[in-house]
């Protein structure tokens, strides 16, 4: 097949492409869920065009090359840290010169500069715009505002989110639903691939959390629920897997008089994720409303693993799930009561046994049949019969109950 020699592709994403390209292809697997298959999109897309560019925007090392399968990967500082985070990425695109940019990180100032240079622009995102207190949330309502403005500017065609309740949250901040576009990865492991759980182990009771290691993801919570409970299922252990503010938290469960019952894993390959959540006895899922959830993998990964699990009420966890029907939902910032939603899980065996039970049709709820690649290799295609592909799976159609032939 001709390359399109007119198509130069550039994606913005988090997460850097080399480092994860050298660690799957050197045979130590992905990190996270359906990682090799975005990369198999990209490496598809590198074929076809002229130029295949990813720019990472916190790289575990900066760099400019071309990998083996033409996509050039260029990774740069952690913007995040940046008074003016975007520039660096902007500097990077005025070098790259794309005519298509499949941006993965939700940024007013790059949808308007590529706007402004006529870029044919695909906003893909997983995010659900939540709002800090005070000052700041003044400052989050407005950036959203002007977010929402550029996206329904008129050469933004369809803007993606990952699955459903994040999609209705981009039309909730004033995108036109006609526009959004929910979209999900293809899931393995599956309930299936698990036997479903009749009780919780021995004692004493493991608890499991896998992913970014913060405060905002609930780690410093769960801590604080293991001390203010002592006696939580018998002295319940703590598996932390995931990169972050990891000696921020082994400092506190020191504080806490718990690092003995803590385990500070680090990153481990996402083949190993589910066996070790089966192994435990919950998989404790509890962000704070403040930290922006599509729908984590990590939930998917854990009703897989058919051990039940105990979340926050983060809105874009309690838009899909049940409490006490396909998991335990407990308040957020509340260490207190999410111990006691732990205790009663290990005290009820019944409610247990049907938890696991019902993950397979918990999971299969949640699994969007429309893939990130589909979406994006239609995009890019752009021909009148990928237009109307596109435009039947847009949020309307969902929501009328009568969903696409798929």
């Amino acid at each position: 097949m001709l390359k399109d020699d007119k198509k130069r592709v550039v994606f913005v994403q988090n997460g850097d492409f080399r480092a994860a390209d050298q660690r799957i292809k050197g045979g130590r697997g992905e990190t996270y869920d359906a990682q090799a298959y975005s990369m198999n999109v990209v490496e598809r897309i590198a074929t076809k065009v002229a130029l295949t560019a990813v720019v990472c925007i916190n790289a575990e090392a900066q760099h400019d090359e071309i990998l083996p399968t033409g996509v050039r990967s260029i990774g740069i500082d952690d913007i995040w840290k940046k008074k003016n985070p975007f520039n660096a990425v902007i500097a990077q695109l005025k070098d790259l010169m794309p005519t298509h940019l499949i941006l993965r990180i939700p940024s007013n100032e790059i949808i308007v500069w590529s706007i402004q240079r006529n870029i044919q622009i695909l906003p893909s995102f997983a995010d659900s715009f939540t709002f800090r207190t005070g000052a700041r949330g003044i400052l989050d309502r407005l950036r959203v505002k002007r977010l929402a403005k550029a996206l329904n500017h008129s050469s933004v065609r369809i803007v993606g989110n990952h699955n459903i309740a994040a999609a209705e949250a981009l039309a909730k901040i004033g995108v036109r639903p006609e526009k959004i576009l929910p979209w999900d990865w293809p899931r393995s492991p599956t309930p299936q691939d698990f036997p479903s759980k009749t009780a919780a182990g021995t004692k004493p009771k493991r608890l499991i959390f896998v992913g970014s290691v913060s405060e905002e993801k609930g780690v410093g919570d769960i801590l604080r629920a293991m001390a203010a409970d002592p006696d939580m299922g018998d002295g319940a252990t703590l598996e932390v897997f995931g990169s972050g503010e990891i000696e921020d938290m082994r400092k506190l469960a020191a504080q806490l008089g718990i690092q003995a019952r803590v385990h500070f894993g680090g990153r481990i390959p996402h083949a190993d994720v589910t066996p070790a959540m089966h192994a435990a006895d919950a998989v404790v899922v509890y962000s704070r409303h403040a930290y922006g959830e599509g729908l984590p993998g990590t939930i998917y990964l854990g009703l897989a693993s058919r051990t039940p699990l105990v979340v926050s009420d983060h809105p874009m966890f309690t838009a899909y799930f049940e409490d006490r029907t396909d998991l335990v939902i407990a308040p957020e910032r509340n260490p207190d009561a999410l111990a006691a939603k732990l205790r009663e899980l290990f005290s009820d065996a019944e409610l247990y046994r049907s938890l696991s039970d019902n993950s397979s049709a918990a999971f299969n709820r949640i699994a969007h049949p429309v893939h990130w690649g589909d979406f994006v290799e239609r995009w890019l295609h752009d021909t009148s019969e990928d237009r109307d592909w596109l435009d039947a799976r847009t949020l309307p159609r969902w929501r009328s109950g009568q969903p696409p032939d798929l």
